[in-house]
């Protein structure tokens, strides 16, 4: 039996990329679990949501991000005895532009930037 087109070259990847992009457009955020975060961080979330329209999954992810930026290296979970892992998240925001990525990504990291630019100024005029 001869195979079709599509089963001699594989995946389509316009076609996955369709689909993805159909998803994208049907999820509106809000599917992110808050329940698991911690009710002040949940608050914070949803009043950034109602305020400013930050995405909740943007901002909750971004707010994850600052949490393990702020505990750094001073912390480890041990795993299977002798594997340490730090807090540290990578995160990449993925969406369409415009679909306000950056705000809530620059919302969760302000109190690190600002504490940096604070110890700049100070190591710059010793």
């Amino acid at each position: 039996m001869e195979k079709s087109v599509s089963d001699r070259k594989g995946i389509d990847p316009m076609l996955v990329l369709g689909k993805a992009v159909d998803m994208g457009i049907s999820v509106n955020g809000g599917d992110f679990p808050l329940g698991a975060l911690p009710m002040k961080m949940q608050r914070i979330v949803r009043e950034a949501n109602d305020c400013y329209g930050y995405p909740v999954d943007y901002l909750a992810g971004a707010m994850l991000v600052a949490v393990g930026l702020g505990i750094g290296n001073t912390h480890f979970a041990r795993l299977k005895g002798k594997w340490d892992e730090s807090a540290i998240l990578f995160m990449a925001l993925v969406g369409r532009p415009g679909a306000c990525k950056s705000h809530p990504l620059n919302f969760a990291i302000r109190p690190f930037t600002e504490l940096d630019g604070k110890a700049t100024r100070a190591y710059v005029c010793i």
